[in-house]
């Protein structure tokens, strides 16, 4: 918008201009003439990552919403980087070192500057800033440990000691299943076919913002269940009270933090058996399937996987056999 004063400056500045080009004065880089101009006001990276969520974040999409805040909250207590214009590739690896004296590991250092990377080149396109300092700024990743599923005994102990408690059918859906906490969690009956043989995974719950979301892949898939967890379902589907096939004990979602402090992590202590979390039961069920026999791409279609993922992340050893001699 063009107001009175700015009106003037632009005249002066043509004047200016005109005098310097007749005496032989002309700046052509413009930098003399700009000393005059209204400069606007520089944006704070808090402020650039708020535009870009409502630029370019949908309202259904929770958990990169919350991720992105999660940076600006993280951006707004690292005081050094004040600016955008002000981010040089120095305060980018301080910020970088400040995220891992906050307690991140690599993996979850690099997701934030990938997600730091999608802002800035969001807002070189708008023409909000020209440099990317973040561009290729990476931590190199400690190798991964390899899965260490639980072994059929192991299962067996688990299993029995949650009969009779209200997770007890939770638990064994875990293990006979192999998915995602969440996506547990979120099932309701209308992801169960007629006689309970067949489980729709389409979405997943957040514990993070408390709502149903799509699963981690965007991809719901059929995941046809083994006799003994049809024969669960169908017992839970005759006296069902609410829509969540495994709702909380006092309604509405479990929470998972609540029932792996309380209830997993004891019952393994009283076992005595090594602590893995409750996700470990996705490693367990698709490492004893494929040490079965099932192969990798039917395995990784139905744990809602690529085949490599499953090999890299998911597939432990569920024995140590020993090298074979000559």
């Amino acid at each position: 918008m063009v107001n009175g004063v700015n009106r003037t400056v632009a005249e002066r500045l043509a004047k200016q201009i005109e005098l310097d080009i007749a005496s032989g004065n002309f700046d052509p880089s413009l930098q003399k003439y700009k000393q005059g101009l209204d400069r606007p006001d520089p944006i704070t990276i808090e402020a650039l990552i708020e535009r870009y969520i409502n630029a370019k974040i949908s309202n259904d999409k929770t958990t990169s919403t919350a991720r992105y805040k999660t940076l600006k909250n993280h951006f707004a207590k690292f005081q050094r980087l004040i600016t955008v214009d002000g981010c040089s590739e120095k305060k980018a690896i301080a910020f970088v070192s400040y995220l891992q004296d906050c307690g991140q590991n690599a993996e979850t250092v690099n997701m934030n500057l990938t997600c730091i990377r999608a802002v800035w080149n969001w807002a070189i396109k708008q023409g909000l800033t020209q440099v990317n300092p973040w561009f290729d700024l990476k931590v190199e990743s400690e190798p991964r440990e390899q899965p260490k599923p639980f072994t059929i005994e192991e299962i067996r102990k688990i299993l029995e000691a949650f009969e009779g408690s209200y997770y007890q059918n939770f638990v064994h859906f875990l293990l006979g299943v192999g998915c995602r906490i969440g996506e547990a969690i979120a099932l309701d009956w209308t992801s169960v076919n007629e006689d309970c043989s067949e489980v729709w995974i389409k979405q997943s719950y957040n514990l993070r913002s408390r709502k149903i979301k799509s699963t981690k892949t965007d991809e719901p898939r059929y995941v046809p269940v083994s006799p003994k967890i049809q024969s669960l379902l169908q017992e839970l589907k005759k006296s069902a009270g609410s829509d969540a096939i495994f709702p909380a004990p006092k309604g509405g979602r479990i929470d998972r933090d609540n029932f792996r402090k309380r209830h997993w992590q004891p019952t393994l202590e009283t076992l005595g058996i090594e602590y893995r979390s409750p996700y470990n039961t996705r490693h367990t069920k698709w490492s004893h399937e494929i040490r079965n026999g099932m192969d990798i791409a039917t395995a990784a279609k139905y744990a809602g996987n690529r085949p490599r993922t499953m090999l890299d992340r998911y597939y432990g050893s569920t024995d140590r056999p020993r090298l074979s001699d000559f």
